[in-house]
């Protein structure tokens, strides 16, 4: 790849663009591959029950005029090759599937590569100003090992810095990074999945689990956004329940990956 020094958002563009020229085609061979593969196991497996429900009913019959089963060694034999034939259509299109993902895998790859030289060409050319969030963007801010409410006062460029208000405590302020911080957004949740929630009267966050998905709360409930309902963990009261919280849809995260 030429040097980026000197180049222009367009060369950016054109040369991912150019990146992906065969990847239609490859995505397509693959899928046309898993399609055939499909209908071929859905076949075997189709002859492999139709088979062994003869077979089934051949030997009922049998036990009922002769008293024996007799030899169906070879019947057996069949049935083995037929499943082991389906066994082997599974693990063929579990192939291809890792395929798939493989390919998607390496074309993402290179556009994170990509993102981050043009960003460094956008640095060196004073164009870059985009951080996580901006000045006013109420925020999840990580202090220490706990997440809380903030508010971003300010973004230094040049050093990659947020200055992030305590939502407590106005006065309050930490300098952090990008990766001690989520602006907050309306996530599109599912029931049942793990998250950081902020505990109802607190500003901090903790784990918690969906209950039930979003709906509206209007008018004097904190002016028309949307909530969902959450079980915090270890929030048993004293007779042993754990009882669903209703939470601002904003005021829920997802867990950081290990490391963030």
């Amino acid at each position: 790849m030429a040097h980026r020094g000197a180049e222009s958002t367009t060369t950016f563009l054109e040369d991912y663009v150019d990146s992906l020229s065969g990847l239609p085609n490859d995505l397509r061979r693959l899928v046309e591959l898993m399609r055939d593969l499909d209908k071929e196991g859905t076949s075997v497996s189709k002859e492999l029950e139709d088979t062994e429900k003869k077979v089934l009913s051949e030997l009922k019959k049998r036990q009922r005029q002769t008293g024996n089963l007799g030899d169906y060694t070879a019947v057996k034999e069949d049935i083995a090759a037929k499943r082991r034939r389906a066994e082997q259509m599974v693990d063929e299109k579990v192939q291809v599937s890792e395929q798939m993902v493989d390919l998607c895998d390496v074309h993402l790859t290179r556009l994170q590569q990509d993102i981050r030289r043009f960003e460094d060409y956008l640095r060196a050319n004073g164009e870059y100003s985009a951080g996580v969030a901006s000045a006013g963007d109420q925020v999840a801010v990580q202090v220490e090992e706990e997440w809380i409410l903030g508010r971003v006062w300010e973004y230094d460029i040049a050093a990659g810095v947020y200055t992030v208000g305590d939502e407590d405590e106005a006065e309050k302020t930490f300098q952090v990074s990008d990766a001690h911080i989520i602006r907050l957004e309306q996530l599109k949740l599912s029931k049942g999945e793990e998250v950081l929630a902020v505990y109802p009267d607190t500003t901090s966050f903790y784990p918690a689990i969906v209950t039930s998905v979003s709906r509206k709360m209007g008018g004097a409930l904190a002016g028309d956004s949307s909530f969902c309902t959450v079980q915090f963990h270890d929030d048993e009261d004293d007779s042993g329940i754990n009882p669903d919280r209703s939470v601002k849809i904003l005021h829920i995260i997802r867990p950081p990956d290990e490391g963030n």
